[in-house]
C-alpha cells in the first residue's frame, strides 16, 4: 500500500512552466532540461536558466528542430546558394554541443525534416526526407566530426517516403516513416540499422491511409508506433527490435498527429492526441499542440506560447 502509494507520487505531473521568451511558438520538444521551439521561422534551443540560442546561425529561416539532452540540435533551413547547391531549396542542419555546424545532407537535392538519435559512443545518426521529398536517408556522425555514412537511401526506391521518426533499441537504429505506395494510399514502413552497419529488411506495420509515425522505444528494447488515419482513428503496433510484431491496437482519435511513450515502467504505451485538451496522469490541461513526451516530461504549445511540466 505504502509503495504503491509512494510510486503514484513519483510519477504525479509537475506544474505547469512556460518557456520565458514568448511569441508565435511551434513545434515544443524537450529533453531532459533541453528545449527546442520555432518561433517566427527560426528553430532556437534553450538550456533551463540560460538564453535561446538559434540552432541555425545564419539569415535563412529554419524549421522543425530535433534536440539530444546533451545539446546536439537539428533543423532544416530554407536556403538559397547553401551546401552544394545555387539554387533555393531546404537542407537538414546540425549543431554540434560545441556551437559548430555541419550540413547533414552532401547532395544539391532538396532534404528536410531531420530526426538525430545519440548513440552510447556518443556519435549521432540522423534520418530525413531528401530527393525533394521522395526518399529517406540517413547519414552518421563519428565523435571527431566527420562523417563516416552520408546520404545512404533507407527507403524502397520506387515508393515516395517522408515523416521519419527514430529510436534506438538494443544497439539497432531503428527508423519508422511514411511511405506512399499502392492504391490505398500511404502506410507506416520500418527499418532497423545494425551495429555493423547492415539494414534489416522494411518492414510494413500495417495500416492504410496511415501517417506521421510517431516511435517511442522501451527499455526493455520493445518499439512502439503509433499514427493516425484518414477515418479519424489512432493505430498503435509494439514489435521487438527486429520487427516482429507483438500487438496492434486501434483507437478513437480525433484527426490530428499523435505522440507515443512509455510512461516509466508500463508495458502498453500512452498516446497522446490533442485536441485543444490532453490528459496525462490523471491531469487535464490545455494544449494545442503536443511536440514530445518522454515518460517524465511533455512538451506542448498553446495559445502561441511554449509550455512543459
Amino acid at each position: 500500500m505504502i509503495l504503491s502509494l509512494l510510486l503514484a507520487l513519483a510519477f504525479q505531473l509537475g506544474p505547469e512552466q512556460q518557456v520565458p521568451v514568448s511569441g508565435n511558438h511551434s513545434q515544443h520538444i524537450i529533453a531532459g532540461n533541453v528545449h527546442a521551439y520555432t518561433s517566427s521561422n527560426t528553430s532556437y534551443m534553450w538550456t533551463e536558466g540560460s538564453t535561446p540560442i538559434k540552432i541555425y546561425s545564419g539569415s535563412f529561416k529554419s524549421d522543425h528542430p530535433a534536440i539530444t539532452a546533451d545539446g546536439w540540435s537539428a533543423c532544416h533551413v530554407r536556403y538559397s546558394g547553401l551546401g552544394n547547391s545555387s539554387t533555393s531549396g531546404m537542407v537538414p542542419i546540425l549543431r554540434l554541443p560545441q556551437g559548430n555546424q555541419a550540413v547533414v545532407s552532401n547532395t544539391s537535392e532538396t532534404a528536410f525534416d531531420p530526426v538525430i538519435q545519440k548513440m552510447p559512443d556518443g556519435s549521432i545518426w540522423v534520418a530525413y526526407t531528401g530527393s525533394w521529398g521522395m526518399h529517406l536517408y540517413v547519414s552518421h556522425m563519428r565523435l571527431d566530426g566527420a562523417w563516416d555514412v552520408r546520404d545512404l537511401l533507407i527507403s524502397n526506391i520506387n515508393t515516395k517516403s517522408h515523416h521519419p521518426d527514430i529510436g534506438l533499441a538494443r544497439g539497432l537504429i531503428v527508423i519508422v516513416w511514411e511511405e506512399h505506395s499502392g492504391p490505398n494510399g500511404p502506410h507506416i514502413a520500418m527499418r532497423s540499422i545494425k551495429p555493423n552497419g547492415s539494414m534489416t529488411p522494411i518492414s510494413k506495420l500495417g495500416g492504410q491511409q496511415a501517417y506521421h509515425p510517431s516511435l517511442a522505444i522501451h527499455k526493455r528494447g520493445f518499439i512502439g508506433v503509433a499514427w493516425r488515419q484518414t477515418n479519424g482513428q489512432v493505430r498503435q503496433s509494439i514489435a521487438y527490435p527486429f520487427g516482429k510484431t507483438i500487438s496492434s491496437s486501434v483507437f478513437a482519435g480525433n484527426g490530428k498527429d499523435v505522440k507515443l511513450a512509455w510512461d516509466h515502467d508500463d508495458l502498453e504505451p500512452a498516446i497522446l492526441a490533442p485536441n485543444n485538451t490532453v490528459t496525462l496522469r490523471g491531469i487535464t490541461f490545455a494544449a494545442t499542440e503536443v511536440g514530445s513526451w518522454d515518460g517524465t516530461y511533455i512538451a506542448y504549445n498553446r495559445g502561441g506560447n511554449s509550455y512543459w511540466r
